[in-house]
């Protein structure tokens, strides 16, 4: 029987063709679309997230800052208003009662700066001077007709006590009376901040202390302001103390007068000591003290997301504020940005795909997208970009339109001291003469602002520049000065460096001037410059000096904006020198340094690229 023929397997038959006629890559083109715009969108949502965090964190920094500006505003004031009252009486041989009394209210002390408690003048009094002293005030008071109630010097004097600084004026007397007769040297923390206002003829300010007139949940302060017997001695002898102008007020107070209730934000206060001895850097530690004393409000957040620790030099003290913001300082709108986005991406994303799969050209638009995206980019970095410039040109132009002021204030000080002098008595001269001091000094200092801002701003690219030529030009510029303190100004050989020749001029001037300002008594200033090489194609220039020297605590403080080692009346000056020198050396990409020891002179070494063409 013959064997029946096999069944012939069947072969798979190919998949049905898509009834559109698209390849497989088509089909799939919309999936992959859908994939890489939903993975655009999550990233842009991260980078939106991200940059809000980081907007929300340069907004509490700029916060913090400006509650510490308005503080340090406020001191200055405070300042001010006690420097006032003290040349009441440096101008007047003795101040009665009922002068102090209308000073007190004519500047209307207790409206324009509700923190005040108490404003008073404190007298110093020899030992051996007490007895005649509380004779003559209390019969002052009892003439003055005012309600002081009975003077009474307190605490009695210790036997080794050779002097007392003696409460006997103060404003407003109501609820202060416990005050009157307090003697500031008794107790360690106001001697202190005396002594140091005596020595230095700057304000300052007691650590935290518990005021007289006391209550409250903070501890107060206590800022002094000297005042003299007599102008400063052209010898250098110390000047007769005639006693100190002093304000007393609450922190809380104060802070509730400058900030108001600060809705969302708290401020905390720290005395982290003396600023001589406490740099601005120092953090905020168990031996800080707390001005706050309300039970549990003293702690440091160290959160950076809600808080700011900043340092203040106050009067002589360094005050540690911790700015703690209790919520967003972003609007609903700006905390909805990411989400929106994420929204919108998904959404796009969705039409997107829906398009592609019903267009040909939706790649085509897509990439017209992305190009229209790109140049809204780079024209919102062009926008930042003239920004900056504005901004940086911005400070040139205050800084300038600053003169014109000051000029005019000159001009009629100057109409009235030759027109109107034969009207005027000694004090009214001498008030012109402080007025024309002051816009001098202020003229100069906008000068060296007007300087500071236009270093590295002009000029053109770097060139060789030789330093040597740079050195003879700021010395013929200064010819008058060198003249004037017989100085010796000379220099080795010196390189040729890749820099801009103006700035190179001005830097050597600044040092040259420097070197002749800050010369020790009965020595012969000397200058000179050298140089060597220091590796790298660079060179070490080194500016000598046979001054004062500087304290190496100070050696980096020297280049900072204002940062002056000496009153106004030791050396004048505006305390910007330095601080053009080094931003003129590190825009020509050195460095500047300092080495010295007080009495032994300073030597400035500037570090600058050498001219590899020359």
């Amino acid at each position: 029987m013959p064997s029946p023929e096999p069944t012939p397997t069947p072969s798979p038959s190919p998949p049905p063709p898509d009834p559109m006629g698209r390849s497989p890559l088509a089909r799939l083109a919309p999936v992959v679309l859908l994939a890489t715009l939903l993975a655009m969108t999550a990233i842009a949502t991260y980078v939106a997230a991200v940059r809000l965090h980081d907007r929300e964190r340069d907004r509490l920094t700029d916060d913090a800052h400006a509650t510490v500006a308005a503080i340090d505003r406020r001191m200055e004031d405070y300042g001010q208003v006690l420097r006032g009252a003290a040349g009441l009486y440096t101008a007047s041989e003795d101040v009665s009662y009922q002068e102090f009394h209308d000073y007190f209210a004519d500047q209307d002390i207790t409206q324009r700066f509700p923190g005040v408690r108490v404003i008073g003048f404190a007298s110093y009094v020899p030992r051996d001077g007490i007895p005649s002293y509380i004779r003559r005030t209390r019969r002052d008071i009892a003439r003055s007709g005012l309600s002081y109630g009975p003077f009474r010097p307190y605490p009695k004097l210790k036997a080794d006590a050779t002097e007392a600084l003696i409460i006997d004026h103060l404003e407003p007397p109501p609820g202060n009376t416990r005050a009157f007769g307090l003697n500031f040297l008794s107790e360690t923390n106001r001697r202190r901040a005396a002594l140091l206002a005596r020595r230095t003829g700057d304000p300052a300010a007691t650590a935290p202390i518990s005021l007289v007139r006391s209550g409250g949940d903070s501890l107060g302060v206590d800022l002094m302001v000297p005042v003299y017997g007599a102008p400063p001695s052209l010898t250098g002898a110390p000047r007769q103390w005639s006693g100190v102008v002093y304000a007393a007020f609450r922190l809380d107070d104060l802070l509730r007068g400058i900030l108001g209730a600060l809705p969302g934000a708290t401020v905390e206060v720290y005395d982290l000591g003396p600023a001589a001895t406490v740099g601005p850097s120092t953090r905020i530690g168990p031996r800080s003290v707390a001005f706050d004393l309300r039970p549990g409000r003293a702690k440091v957040s160290t959160d950076p997301d809600d808080t700011r620790v900043e340092t203040l030099a106050v009067a002589g003290r360094r005050w540690g504020i911790v700015y703690t913001r209790d919520g967003s300082a972003l609007t609903p709108g700006e905390r909805a940005v990411p989400w929106v986005i994420a929204v919108a991406g998904i959404l796009v994303s969705l039409l997107a795909a829906a398009l592609l799969r019903a267009l040909a050209t939706a790649r085509q638009r897509a990439v017209a997208l992305a190009e229209e995206m790109t140049v809204e980019l780079r024209q919102r970095e062009e926008q930042l970009r003239q920004s900056n410039e504005e901004l940086e040109h911005f400070a040139y132009l205050a800084s300038h339109d600053l003169q014109e002021p000051l000029r005019t204030i000159t001009s009629y000080v100057g109409l009235l001291d030759s027109r109107a002098s034969d009207k005027l008595d000694d004090r009214a001269k001498s008030w012109l003469g402080f007025v024309s001091d002051g816009a001098e000094r202020m003229s100069h200092l906008i000068a060296d602002l007007l300087e500071y801002s236009r270093t590295g701003r002009a000029g053109g690219d770097a060139e060789a520049v030789a330093l040597g030529d740079a050195w003879d030009l700021a010395v013929a510029n200064l010819q008058h000065a060198i003249a004037d303190a017989g100085a010796t100004v000379e220099r080795g050989d010196l390189p040729t460096v890749r820099a801009r020749p103006r700035e190179m001029t001005s830097m050597l001037q600044n040092l040259i001037a420097n070197g002749l300002k800050y010369q020790r008594d009965g020595v012969t200033p000397v200058v000179r410059a050298t140089a060597m090489r220091s590796g790298n194609g660079s060179w070490d220039i080194a500016i000598a000096d046979n001054g004062i020297g500087i304290e190496p605590r100070f050696h980096d403080r020297v280049f900072g904006l204002f940062q002056r080692l000496h009153t106004s009346e030791e050396y004048p000056g505006t305390g910007m020198g330095l601080a053009i020198v080094k931003k003129i050396v590190e825009s020509n990409g050195g460095t500047v340094r300092v080495e010295s020891t007080p009495g032994s002179g300073a030597t400035f070494v500037v570090t600058l690229q050498g001219d590899t063409e020359a």
